[in-house]
């Protein structure tokens, strides 16, 4: 859902040059924020969610055409900068497989980083009250209805009509390059299917995390601090 599979030209030229920019933005604050430290411990871990990543969006749950991204996981797990670059070479990479516009990188660049940011930030509050799994299944869920609500007020703001994008039209029962579906329509019939795909993306991540916290849990939680003398 956060994730917007639009071909080049649907989006304005204002707001996916606003994407562009705002995905610069954040990027630009990660990478001032790694400058002088050392990645060789850093790259191997941004490398291996970037990949599960890719995994994730491209196998779609076909019963109600969802793909986890895991965006969520990699917030929780890496570090907030970490995060930002790993979500944004995802989305670059998925770009060169047709996989959305290139256009349209910026924006669901954006989206992305603000659903792996959001679901850190969430985790590490809810950290301090419950357990790993509950606080991963917290931070999911939450992040993933913040980064739709975003990815629906860049189709608002678009004023997409999308009964003219075939893959959604065709999807929800309008003609595949008719007009006339708009976003309300979108809304009310996709958010309940895509409420059982948060469902199943928070279970895989909270399921993920519970395990890491087992078998690596330097991963995630810090190390204890040590007794003074």
């Amino acid at each position: 859902m956060s994730h917007l599979h639009l071909p080049d030209g649907v989006l304005p030229v204002w707001l996916w040059a606003a994407g562009l920019l705002a995905a610069a933005a954040i990027n630009g604050a990660a990478l001032w924020f790694l400058r002088g430290k050392d990645l060789r411990r850093s790259v191997p871990r941004i490398g291996v969610f970037a990949g599960l990543m890719l995994v994730g969006m491209n196998l779609e749950i076909v019963p109600i055409a969802y793909h986890v991204n895991l965006a969520a996981l990699a917030g929780i797990v890496l570090p907030p900068a970490h995060a930002v670059v790993a979500v944004t070479l995802v989305n670059l990479t998925l770009a060169t497989m047709g996989h959305g516009g290139v256009t349209v990188t910026g924006v669901n660049a954006t989206l992305l980083s603000i659903e792996a940011l959001s679901a850190g930030l969430i985790y590490r509050l809810a950290r301090r009250m419950v357990q790993p799994g509950k606080a991963a299944a917290a931070s999911t869920f939450g992040s993933l209805i913040l980064s739709t609500g975003a990815a629906l007020g860049v189709i608002a703001a678009g004023g997409i009509d999308l009964g003219v994008v075939g893959e959604w039209g065709g999807l929800l029962g309008s003609r595949p390059g008719g007009a006339g579906f708009r976003l309300g329509d979108f809304a009310a019939l996709l958010l309940p299917l895509a409420a059982v795909g948060w469902v199943i993306e928070t279970v895989v991540s909270a399921s993920l995390v519970r395990f890491l916290v087992q078998v690596r849990p330097h991963l995630i939680e810090p190390p204890p601090r040590k007794a003074g003398p």
